[in-house]
């Protein structure tokens, strides 16, 4: 039998790793309101690491943040196979979990393939792989900073990548990133890469594979001049859109002249929760041109009191022959 002292130091103990947990959950929550404060004034210094635990907490956490999704376009999907290459890395040290070989110089981990693209017109089905490099001790640290996240890419048809190329997508280090789909958004006969973070608001990052004197090379895609500042689509940057949302932030993604000409539609909205200050509204028309460039081909700010309807198409289906939103039915 315990003794008096050891039962309350027992209820002790357990009662200290209660509040911990909740402290855990709260600064997540916190987290994620500066990540979305973060995309709405454009910049891109990260302030907090969120480490994301398991495939059930996001899942749930994405579930939370659902909200109602309308009538969508009903462009085709292709089918393709999204896997990881090995588990999560463990946490940092001696125990931490060394990267894996995928055809590079080094190792990487969290690595995630996506199977059956066609990002180089031949024959052959390309595969894509995001991920970050090992450390200087081969190993899998999950701290590891934006400027070891990859993205690479096999088109020889072998398993084994032939190129790579850095991903600045300023959340991957916090939320994990995952490649997402492809699609010919300039009707060049070859497809671009989307890849996308794993969390509530879903960020995207457009790659282009260019054939050089020297072979291939992947490359973000970046905002022709003068882009559309008031919607934080900046010139000569990459461009990055969203889908989903969370605690007054909402984006969605559709598609116009597909497979033609086609024309993505990037409309989102933010206002502040529990509040009856002003929604502010933007929507973008953004074209791939023969430049390599996406151009803003139209484009409408708004400010409305709550409830107001700002005219807008509003889908969360796919576009474009990509499912910009993973968190909208039927996937979940």
């Amino acid at each position: 039998m315990p003794t008096t002292d050891q039962e309350l130091t027992d209820r002790f103990i357990r009662s200290q790793s209660a509040v911990e947990t909740t402290d855990v959950m709260s600064r997540v929550k916190r987290a994620t309101r500066r990540v979305k404060v973060r995309r709405k004034l454009g910049v891109v210094a990260l302030v907090v690491v969120v480490v994301v635990g398991t495939t059930g907490s996001l899942l749930a956490l994405d579930k939370a943040f659902r909200g109602t999704h309308l009538p969508a376009d009903q462009s085709p999907i292709p089918s393709i196979t999204v896997s990881p290459d090995k588990p999560t890395a463990s946490p940092s040290g001696d125990d931490a979990e060394i990267g894996t070989d995928i055809g590079l110089a080094f190792d990487v981990c969290q690595g995630t393939r996506l199977e059956g693209l066609d990002l180089v017109p031949d024959d052959v089905a390309d595969t894509a792989w995001t991920g970050y490099r090992v450390n200087d001790a081969g190993r899998c640290s999950l701290s590891a900073n934006i400027d070891r996240w990859l993205v690479a890419v096999d088109y020889t048809g072998d398993g084994r990548a032939d190129l790579w190329g850095p991903l600045p997508m300023t959340n991957c280090p916090n939320v994990g990133c995952q490649p997402l789909g492809a699609t010919d958004l300039d009707a060049d006969g070859k497809d671009e890469l989307i890849v996308m973070t794993t969390a509530a608001v879903i960020d995207h990052m457009f790659f282009s594979v260019q054939h050089t004197d020297g072979g291939h090379v992947i490359e973000p895609i970046v905002v022709a001049a003068p882009g559309h500042l008031a919607a934080g689509i900046a010139p000569g940057a990459p461009l990055v859109t969203a889908a989903a949302g969370d605690e007054g932030f909402s984006a969605w993604i559709r598609c116009e002249d597909y497979p033609a000409a086609p024309i993505l539609v990037y409309t989102w909205k933010n206002s502040q929760v529990e509040s009856n200050d002003p929604v502010e509204w933007h929507e973008t028309m953004l074209q791939l041109l023969s430049d390599g460039m996406f151009h803003v081909i139209g484009a409408t700010d708004l400010t409305l009191p709550q409830g107001q309807d700002p005219g807008f198409v509003l889908s969360q289906a796919p576009a474009c022959g990509v499912d910009f939103n993973r968190w909208a039915p039927p996937n979940l």
